[in-house]
């Protein structure tokens, strides 16, 4: 445990993984030190100071303590894209920090130190903070953390701002195998959207992307600081799909030739690693999509992964999307428009799995039209969906992120042919 051993009970168990994630292992070579109290130890001088928001045993976010604006900027920066319930707590919070009466009604503190005179090297070694500030030419930057259970998937995000509250970036950090692919695999994306811009949409520029000791760090651009939620979640935006798919080409091929459909199949092939009914049922759900539409020839191109509304909003007209980290360069043209309707149905509305997959296949059908989709490929595409999205499911499970259990066996039985669609 990082923390002072006399304090150690006071805090929660999110908070103390997300301690020893990020500072860890300065602590175990004597070169950091992270308290609860006001105390620097004797031989070292503070780094990082943060307000723990609500208590130490019960956090949610660290508000850097290193100036007011800082403090306030981050609690009320991005609050429109927020549930109502945390966009309440992080109003409160942020007016009495502006105040500069929150830095004294919060009690709980969480105190980062370093030992003094260690070099500029190792200190950017040991400090998370002092290695982003060195990478992106910011001496000033302050980090506001995000506290959350500390799930196999889940990556911590770190919010930067300058000394007068400004954005200056997001962080996403990978620590385990599963989430440091899909660090690097949102540095690519975003460096394939930087070379061919989407049409008509704002993506955020990658700022640094690279391993910090054992993590996999990638920094982006912040986004506008007056984006609204998108509010029309009924109905996916086609054009700025297929401004997506199309911006690095797209080609059209056999399904059952296509290089989509072998790694879906190599897929496979590796569950049989697993669980056995998983295995057969999978196999058998490919091998009747390949003799119903092996022939039918498809549109593949790049799709955003999670194209969904909380990962999309507006500032004056312009669309801003984030969270590339399941995109992908050669999947079928509307694999983004099913995502948003399934995801809409099973996470947004809360719908049973199969009621999900049938609303799924159902509503989106006239937005497949819309792409340009005939009939034949309509009807292929949403069988195909959701075999990607079990695989995407399993490939988690396997890494160690475990099943959601209304995603699991219930997605299996439907693509076992005893649900819809």
């Amino acid at each position: 445990m990082t923390v002072d051993a006399a304090r150690q009970s006071r805090l929660s168990g999110d908070l103390a993984w997300l301690v020893d994630l990020l500072w860890g292992p300065g602590v175990e070579t004597g070169e950091v030190r992270v308290r609860t109290d006001a105390e620097v130890p004797d031989g070292f001088v503070e780094a990082e100071r943060f307000a723990v928001v609500p208590s130490l045993a019960r956090p949610r976010f660290l508000v850097p303590l290193a100036s007011r604006r800082a403090a306030w900027a981050s609690t009320i920066r991005y609050n429109a894209l927020r549930p109502a319930r945390v966009r309440a707590l992080r109003w409160a919070v942020g007016t009495a920090m502006r105040a500069g009466v929150g830095q004294r009604a919060l009690p709980g503190r969480l105190s980062v130190s370093v030992a003094a005179g260690l070099g500029p090297e190792r200190r950017e070694q040991a400090l998370i903070g002092a290695h982003l500030r060195s990478q992106l030419g910011a001496p000033g930057l302050a980090m506001g953390i995000g506290v959350r259970e500390p799930q196999p998937n889940r990556k911590p995000t770190l919010q930067l701002f300058d000394g007068d509250g400004r954005p200056a970036g997001y962080v996403k950090v990978g620590w385990s195998p599963l989430t440091r692919a899909l660090v690097r695999n949102e540095a690519e994306a975003l460096r394939a959207c930087q070379a061919h811009p989407p049409d008509g949409l704002s993506v955020p520029r990658l700022l640094l992307a690279g391993a910090w000791r054992d993590l996999e760090l990638a920094v982006t651009s912040p986004l506008p600081t007056g984006v609204r939620r998108h509010r029309r979640a009924e109905r996916p935006p086609v054009a700025l799909s297929r401004g997506v798919a199309v911006m690095e080409g797209t080609r059209q091929l056999p399904l059952a030739t296509s290089p989509w459909w072998r790694g879906v199949r190599q897929r496979i092939a590796g569950s049989t690693a697993g669980d056995g009914e998983i295995a057969a049922t999978l196999l058998r759900c490919a091998d009747e999509i390949e003799r119903a539409h092996g022939a039918e020839p498809l549109v593949f191109g790049r799709w955003h992964g999670d194209w969904v509304p909380w990962n999309l909003a507006w500032e004056r007209g312009r669309p801003h999307a984030w969270d590339w980290e399941h995109s992908g360069a050669d999947a079928p043209l509307g694999f983004d428009l099913l995502h948003w309707r399934f995801q809409v149905a099973f996470v947004g509305q809360g719908r049973d799995a199969a009621e999900a997959a049938a609303r799924c296949a159902r509503l989106a059908a006239p937005d497949l039209a819309r792409l340009g989709l005939g009939p034949a490929a309509a009807r292929a595409l949403p069988r195909l969906y959701l075999l990607e999205l079990y695989l995407r499911g399993y490939g988690m499970q396997a890494a160690g992120a475990g099943w959601n259990p209304r995603f699991h066996p219930r997605m299996l039985q439907v693509l076992a042919g005893r649900g819809a669609p």
